[in-house]
Order: structure tokens, then C-alpha cells, then sequence
């Protein structure tokens, strides 16, 4: 069975949000994520526990966008890989989890 995540890619003042198959491989969380130092945080979004795992330092890189809500103060910056967790490892996400979620944060006033 396949497992997918969404992958969040900030472009021209916008973030592009796709559903991509997940890997749990760190090469591949940094060519997604496209940093030098990975950062694993747990949200909750809309009543579910998610990973994303993000630039650690982007904040001290320009033209980098910050991924930030109206109901919260948290901001992330550049790529993002959101999945979800179970025990110690991460798991990707059914493909209609990941779509739902990306529906969610589209009408939730998530945004770059």
C-alpha cells in the first residue's frame, strides 16, 4: 500500500501544495525540504496530530516565505513535508487523508 504526505513549496508569494508519495528516507526529506538542518515539530491540524518537518533555520534565509495562520503565531519557513506519526516513526498518510488535508488548509487561512 502507498503512503503520501503533503509537500508545501512557497513560490511567487503563493505555496503550492501537492500530495507526493511519502518516503521515510532523510535524503529524501532534505531534497524536499531543501536545507541543511531538518526540524521534526507536532501541530494539530483541524483535530489531527501531524508532523512537519521543515528548515530549521529558515528564518535566517532571504527570500524565504513563512507559513503562518490567522489563529496562530507560529510561523515556518520554506518547504514543508507534513505527515503523521505513530510510535517513534513517521507514516505517511492515506492519498484522500492528504487531499483533505490540503482542502482544509486551503479554506483555513493557512498561507505564504
Amino acid at each position: 500500500m502507498r503512503h503520501y504526505c503533503v509537500v508545501a513549496r512557497p513560490s511567487d508569494g503563493t505555496v503550492d501544495l501537492k500530495v507526493e508519495e511519502f518516503q521515510d528516507d532523510l535524503k529524501w526529506f532534505y531534497s524536499v525540504v531543501k536545507c541543511k538542518c531538518l526540524d521534526f515539530i507536532t501541530r494539530e491540524i483541524n483535530e489531527d496530530k501531524y508532523v512537519i518537518i521543515c528548515d530549521d533555520v529558515g528564518a535566517l534565509k532571504p527570500n524565504h516565505f513563512a507559513l503562518t495562520s490567522k489563529n496562530r503565531t507560529e510561523v515556518l519557513f520554506g518547504n514543508l513535508i507534513i505527515c503523521q506519526q505513530h510510535s517513534e516513526d513517521l507514516i505517511g498518510l492515506s492519498e484522500e487523508n492528504a487531499k483533505e488535508l490540503i482542502k482544509y488548509l486551503k479554506n483555513n487561512n493557512y498561507s505564504y
